[in-house]
């Protein structure tokens, strides 16, 4: 991009979680709070040197879009009480987290694209008909019909939730508004402020089952864990704004 940014129309970014999944998540998978706590230093570090650098190396007419993520702990829901409460507390958690890195990408010129949205990641009020579950919350059921975690506790995106991705990221390079730079801290909802559903949203999921690793997520062991951690990735909104004013600033003078 450095000798051909000129060249490059459309940048895509989706970086980040690993930062914390790869270490910070159990095989049972269950959340450690103290390495939460570093790892969201440093991402919030790597995502503002990353996304810097990849801004400064385009042209003005380049756009840069990054993407907040969705949530595969919702999974947890389909294991009874205890998996219900989990999937509760793993909510806000990724909810910070998300918040941390739209504070980057608005801060380094990029654009947002909402995929924990997309996923209707914070709507446990709608509930939705899943079979083979009964009724669930809408997130449930998105995180169901959209990913792995609910068939193969994979947490990845199955070919109908790369294409909800894919439409999210599309949206904001359809609009060429050059985003603005928004420093202010983001607000934090909770999963008590439902998102609403798009018109026409489609919320009927795919036929889950119901046993795995991931799902067991739910366990009561993981409860504490996951409420202790939610403190931890708060900090990620403020180290992302700190990290990015240090980068622009060093790169100004």
């Amino acid at each position: 991009m450095a000798q051909h940014g000129d060249k490059v129309a459309y940048v895509t970014l989706s970086v980040g979680a690993n930062d914390i999944l790869l270490n910070c998540v159990s095989p049972a998978g269950t959340l450690d709070a103290a390495c939460l706590n570093s790892k969201s230093q440093s991402m919030a570090k790597n995502l503002a040197q990353i996304a810097g650098t990849l801004r400064k190396a385009g042209a003005d007419n380049t756009q840069f879009v990054g993407s907040t993520y969705h949530n595969p702990f919702l999974a947890a829901w389909l294991q009874g009480a205890p998996g219900q409460q989990a999937a509760k507390e793993s909510a806000p958690l990724l909810t910070a987290a998300n918040a941390g890195i739209t504070q980057v990408y608005k801060s380094t010129g990029f654009k947002v694209a909402d995929v924990a949205g997309a996923f209707s990641s914070d709507d446990f009020t709608t509930q939705v008909n899943m079979p083979g579950a009964g009724e669930v919350p809408a997130n449930v059921a998105k995180i169901c019909q959209l990913t792995w975690a609910c068939t193969k506790q994979d947490p990845h995106p199955n070919a109908e939730g790369h294409k909800a991705i894919a439409g999210t990221f599309a949206a904001q390079l359809a609009n060429t508004d050059t985003p603005g730079e928004d420093t202010s801290p983001t607000p934090t909802p909770t999963p008590s402020e439902p998102a609403t559903p798009e018109p026409g949203e489609d919320t009927e999921p795919n036929d889950p089952t119901t046993n795995g690793d991931l799902a067991e997520t739910g366990g009561s062991s993981s409860t504490p864990v996951l409420a202790g951690a939610g403190l931890a990735v708060v900090a990620v909104g403020a180290a992302a704004i700190y990290f990015a004013r240090k980068r622009r600033t060093s790169e100004e003078s």
